[in-house]
């Protein structure tokens, strides 16, 4: 009797200990996650926002948990057929996932989201918000908060400084920290903007004014770095020029992904010493023949 009593304290042992190990290789935590579904380049994840770690794949991602992309990175996270894409140079927090009902916080960059099973919100850092059930759409939040949206599925609900636009498919509106989002319009079917090059085609310097505009919540890179807009869209950048022979790459990107490219035309920089010739030391010849 002992016997087995003390054989079947041991099979209860073991079975325990592997449902430990069990769930430590297969969680079956019921609380809603997004899983890593692809990513791209430099991407990273942090829990407090301070410690960053590279993303691992099919890692899943639930409240508080941060991820931010370098250029040229992207990251895709899904949940049913719901997922959204993670443009580069773009952090994002996973603010609150709930039965049905995902929230998100967009510090700054691009994301692009296909709300399909479940309702997706996405909150701007100056507290715009984008409401989607069955909807896709593009949006971007630049360094001073403004926010616009691209909707190419379905209607999304865009709320700012307590007012609300019911933006459709194909139709864009933006809004200025503290401010109402824009009456819908829409999409362009390229992007406009209006990008100013010197006109000189030699430089004795090594300095370049570009200058330009942009639709409102666009994001422009000059030679592949970010550069700051105004609520209008207004930008001004001096770009570092090396010797000899340059173009200005000017890259303008929508809510969508999409790009615009500018490029300069071609400019010489040339800083060196003028050569000096012909030239006498002394006085030269009199008048008088003296």
């Amino acid at each position: 009797m002992k016997k087995l009593m003390v054989g079947g304290l041991a099979a209860l042992g073991i079975a325990a200990l592997g449902a430990v190990l069990y769930l430590r290789l297969f969680p079956t935590d019921s609380k809603p996650a997004y899983v890593l579904s692809s990513h791209a380049g430099q991407v990273e994840y942090s829990l407090d926002g301070e410690s960053w770690r590279p993303v691992e794949m099919k890692m899943r991602l639930s409240d508080h948990a941060r991820i931010r992309t370098a250029e040229h990175a992207e990251a895709t996270l899904a949940q049913g057929s719901s997922h959204l894409t993670v443009r580069p140079g773009t952090e994002i927090l996973v603010a609150d996932l709930r039965e049905g009902v995902d929230s998100f916080r967009l510090e700054e960059g691009e994301v692009r989201v296909e709300a399909r099973d479940r309702r997706l919100k996405v909150r701007g850092r100056a507290g715009q918000l984008v409401d989607a059930s069955e909807a896709g759409f593009g949006m971007t939040v630049l360094g001073d908060g403004i926010a616009t949206v691209h909707v190419t599925r379905g209607t999304v609900r865009f709320e700012a400084a307590n007012h609300v636009e019911e933006v459709a498919e194909g139709q864009t509106s933006f809004a200025r920290p503290g401010s109402r989002p824009s009456r819908p319009v829409e999409i362009p079917e390229t992007i406009l903007a209006n990008i100013k090059f010197p006109d000189a085609e030699v430089f004795n310097v090594r300095l370049a004014r570009i200058e330009g505009r942009v639709p409102p919540g666009h994001r422009v890179r000059v030679d592949d770095k970010l550069v700051d807009t105004d609520d209008d869209g207004v930008f001004a950048v001096d770009v570092t020029l090396k010797e000899g022979y340059n173009r200005v790459q000017v890259v303008t990107n929508d809510p969508l992904g999409r790009k615009r490219v500018d490029l300069s035309p071609p400019y010489t920089v040339d800083t060196s010493e003028p050569e000096l010739t012909d030239l006498s030391i002394g006085p030269g010849p009199r008048e008088d023949g003296g």
